[in-house]
């Protein structure tokens, strides 16, 4: 079993001519550091000794490639990930295929042989993704910088939804 941590990006500006050079607002970094902390948190309780295996993947418009980065760096500063492996990919922008960023996920998980997976990219992407994931399983709407955490049987091709978690209630 792997976690998948599914992260819509955090709030960003709202008007920018391109879409994709859109950045994280001052709240965006705020509720992303939130996230952040939380998810630290919740890694060190589930292997409080051993280094993590990481695997961060995440669209390459920016405001989704900030939200990443804020993660990556906040668990690296807090020594909860020493291996984590970061990619970048078009399968995870906004009009992206649920389908096929699925699959190029699964084909990454099974590639690298990591424990954990934190996938950052936008709505309606994210809650379609988790849907993928869970065989279905309605997810809710993803508030900004929201996190569903799916516990997933790569052998099975299965997973279960373990919770949802939004800055607002950190």
């Amino acid at each position: 079993m792997i976690d998948i941590y599914i992260i819509r990006h955090g709030q960003a500006e709202a008007h920018c001519s391109i879409d994709a050079e859109r950045k994280l607002t001052e709240r965006g970094v705020n509720e992303t550091r939130k996230t952040a902390s939380w998810l630290a948190g919740k890694l060190l309780a589930k292997q409080p000794v051993t280094p993590l295996s990481l695997l961060s993947i995440n669209s390459p418009y920016i405001r989704a490639a900030q939200t990443a980065e804020i993660i990556v760096n906040s668990l690296e500063a807090e020594q909860k990930a020493t291996s984590i492996k970061q990619i970048v990919t078009d399968d995870l922008i906004p009009t992206a295929s649920p389908e096929l960023a699925y699959d190029y996920i699964t084909a990454l998980v099974d590639t690298h042989q990591v424990d954990h997976v934190i996938v950052v990219s936008h709505m309606p992407l994210v809650t379609f993704l988790t849907e993928c994931f869970t065989l279905g399983v309605t997810s809710p709407l993803f508030m900004t910088a929201s996190c569903a955490h799916v516990r997933y049987d790569m052998a099975n091709m299965r997973g279960v939804f373990e919770e949802m978690v939004s800055p607002d209630d950190l």
